[in-house]
This record gives C-alpha cells, structure tokens and sequence, in this order.
C-alpha cells in the first residue's frame, strides 16, 4: 500500500470547513449547559467531546431555537 506522501501531497486533499461552536441563545439555560461542556472539552483538549457537545448542541439549537448551524433562522 503506498501513502499520501508516495501518491502526492497532503495539500492535494479538499480542505474541510472549520466549525466553530454555537453561540448560546441568551437567557436559555440548556445553552448554557452546552457552552460550559464545550468550555471544558476544550480546556481539557478532549476533541472528542467537543464535538459530541457541538453536535448535541446544534441539534438543541435546530429543535428548541429553529436556528441552523450559524444560529440564522
């Protein structure tokens, strides 16, 4: 099996867009709740869980916020 460095360069692969986490909606405790994961995830540099917490959080977002991705309606 060859590797990426044999068939080519990394910069050859498709850049994937970089997520950033939800804004909370203000006064919404759930929101909250979901920043402060983040916030630990992070700080705590488990990528894993924060993305988990992005993923539970937008799909809180898109049921409870009607907001998409960006936090647009």
């Amino acid at each position: 099996m060859r590797t990426a460095v044999e068939h080519g360069s990394y910069d050859d692969l498709p850049e994937f867009p970089v997520l950033r986490p939800p804004r909370p909606v203000p006064g919404c405790g759930d929101c909250e709740r979901y920043a402060r994961q983040h916030e630990v995830a992070e700080r705590d540099r488990d990528a894993s869980r924060a993305v988990d917490v992005r993923v539970l959080w937008r799909g809180h977002l898109a049921r409870t916020h009607g907001t998409d991705i960006e936090g647009v309606r």
